[in-house]
């Protein structure tokens, strides 16, 4: 186990995610973003100097980039030390994901409710990584891309079996809120299905056979099936009424982690939702939570802005 710290860093480090090569950390605060390189013995690289709040940020398959939702899109070569800022419909609100084998990316452009004098939701376009130029400002030819028939409440979401979910809630043609989720073809755009279910307000995390879909909802985690999202498949409690702060699937599907406000990392076995194992680390409350990509480590970042890294043994 090792803690990770960045001199002066403070502020609760919200978000934390590994490179694809296991062997670089990225975490991101109200004081910018953070990588560590070379683990287990990292040294820290301030990325971004100036305020830079990640909603989401993912790294491509080969590590060289960043993506984030920063300002539209933005992406970060980790190699030339650049950034550009990919705008689209600057009047709006990005948002996007990489498939499940970060081959292609989906955008949402989500328009304010009631915000425009037109009266269009937003879109959803998907493009093929392999076809753009990252440092580029300019993406213009999309695989697919449609206007949204419902303002995207939440950012997409893609899981296995080349599909994506959106959490949709304003209906234009209604005028009220509508808290559903579509399934979408990853290839085409194709709507799959479209049902009512909870009404969440963070992003959804899901396993890594597409199976389930997992969300915080304050001192709640809720599970859902992805083929039926009206009903929760189960309700994970915490201990007390410390919220939870994040979540992420072990990559094997057997766990789901989660971080709380109780300064613990709890792991839940996904066959029975039991706790499997709950760690103290003592270095604050927890904020967020990764694993790398072939589940031998597992980070979480804490609300003194360090992050502790240690081998999953389970």
């Amino acid at each position: 186990m090792i803690v990770l710290h960045r001199k002066g860093e403070r502020s609760p480090l919200e978000f934390v995610q590994f490179n694809p090569d296991g062997r670089s950390l990225f975490a991101s605060s109200y004081n910018g973003a953070t990588i560590w390189e070379e683990l287990p013995s990292p040294s820290p690289r301030l990325l971004f100097s100036e305020y830079r709040y990640f909603h989401k940020v993912r790294f491509t398959t080969d590590g060289n980039f960043l993506i984030t939702n920063h300002k539209g899109l933005t992406v970060y070569d980790l190699h030339a030390r650049t950034d550009r800022l990919v705008q689209f419909w600057t009047s709006y609100e990005t948002d996007f994901d990489l498939s499940a084998d970060g081959r292609h990316i989906v955008v949402t452009e989500a328009n304010t409710p009631r915000g425009h004098d037109d009266d269009i939701p937003g879109w959803i376009a998907c493009y093929a990584l392999n076809n753009l130029k990252l440092n580029s400002g300019e993406w213009k030819v999309a695989m697919w891309s449609q206007e949204l028939q419902y303002h995207p409440h939440i950012g997409p979401t893609c899981i296995a079996g080349e599909r994506l979910v959106q959490s949709a809630s304003w209906d234009h043609q209604l005028q009220r809120h509508v808290p559903r989720f579509v399934v979408r073809s990853l290839k085409t755009g194709e709507t799959l299905s479209e049902v009512r279910g909870p009404d969440i307000t963070s992003s959804l995390v899901a396993s890594p056979d597409g199976r389930l879909a997992a969300v915080v909802m304050n001192a709640r985690v809720l599970v859902l099936s992805v083929d039926d999202f009206f009903k929760a498949v189960v309700m994970l409690r915490n201990d007390g009424k410390k919220y939870f702060t994040g979540i992420a699937f072990h990559p094997s599907g057997r766990y789901l982690a989660a971080t709380s406000n109780d300064a613990t990392v709890k792991l839940y076995d996904t066959t029975s939702w039991q706790v499997a194992k709950t760690y103290t680390w003592n270095i604050g409350r927890m904020r967020s939570i990764a694993f790398s990509p072939d589940g031998t480590l597992a980070a979480a970042g804490s609300d003194t802005g360090k992050v502790v890294v240690w081998d999953v043994d389970v």
